[in-house]
């Protein structure tokens, strides 16, 4: 409801709608070569091939931003 601030009789009333869609993801899962665990190594940006909403993926661009949750490694890995 919308009243003219002079004129408090004087109103109107509207309804929105407005429609929240989820955001398509689309995650491409890499081939990666093994990395030396004495030596060390890199590996490509693992989101390089992604996007959200057609779009390329942009992760973190400030400290804190980005969380990695690590995974228990099956035995013999």
């Amino acid at each position: 409801k919308i009243c003219e601030v002079t004129n408090p009789g004087n109103c109107d009333e509207v309804t929105s709608v407005i429609v929240v869609s989820q955001p398509t993801i689309d995650a491409v899962a890499e081939t990666t070569s093994s990395i030396n665990g004495y030596t060390g190594g890199t590996t490509p940006a693992l989101t390089l091939n992604d996007k959200l909403n057609g779009a390329a993926v942009v992760v973190g661009t400030n400290p804190g931003e980005v969380k990695v949750t690590p995974v228990t490694v099956p035995t013999g890995l």
